[in-house]
């Protein structure tokens, strides 16, 4: 079982390291091809984020 925040759940399959290695590589792959936000747009985010939780929309954040 793994023990999670709010619930347990039990595991579905064991990972190899080969196989969590490959998936690792997986995701760097795709996240190449993806832009870097700037400190200005990462600013924006987070103030985004703060100002709707501050309005009680927790579940709505972007």
């Amino acid at each position: 079982m793994v023990r999670d925040i709010l619930f347990e759940k039990p595991m579905q399959k064991k990972v190899t390291r080969t196989e969590a290695l490959e998936a690792l590589e997986e995701l760097r792959r795709q996240a190449s091809d993806v832009p870097e936000m700037s400190l200005e747009e990462m600013n924006q985010e987070i103030e985004e984020i703060r100002s709707a939780r501050e309005a009680g929309h927790e579940n709505n954040a972007v």
